[in-house]
């Protein structure tokens, strides 16, 4: 059986809300998936991923992870801090999925969300970039026993 899923987006006005509550309410909906976001993830402490883990697990529901990397975060950009800061979000993604129990992650991971390539000769650039900072950060989630999955 494949699992029936729902964002967490869904439920909230403001994307930094806390969303472990959320988990209970997905369930009660009948949901078997509970698709939470990253940049809330990254903000957790040990304390508090516990607390995804043991909700997720009382619940028997399933966690996933969704991410859009910002512009500043786009990891085929031609400036080299702008591609790390990228991959340091999707490598700190990796070790916090683990951590909570999430074994997949799917979004706009390969480039920035809503970013623009002014002409189609840097388009090179940017998939050079992209595929280079992806190999870097695809050990940390083969590591991490996670996955990754592009939008």
């Amino acid at each position: 059986m494949n699992p029936l899923g729902i964002h967490y987006a869904v439920f909230v006005r403001d994307y930094d809300e806390d969303q472990l509550a959320l988990i209970s309410r997905a369930k009660k909906l009948g949901f078997d998936l509970f698709e939470i976001g990253v940049p809330r993830l990254l903000e957790l402490d040990d304390r508090e991923i516990a607390a995804y883990r043991e909700e997720a697990e009382r619940q028997d529901i399933i966690l996933a992870a969704s991410l859009g990397l910002s512009p500043s975060q786009d990891i085929g950009f031609p400036d080299r801090s702008v591609r790390e800061a990228g991959v340091k979000v999707l490598t700190d993604t990796a070790i916090a999925m683990a951590k909570v129990g999430i074994k997949e992650c799917a979004g706009i991971v390969y480039g920035g969300w809503n970013a623009k390539i002014s002409d189609y000769p840097e388009k090179a650039v940017y998939w050079k970039n992209s595929v280079a900072s992806m190999k870097e950060v695809m050990k940390t989630f083969a590591d991490q026993g996670v996955y990754l999955s592009v939008e």
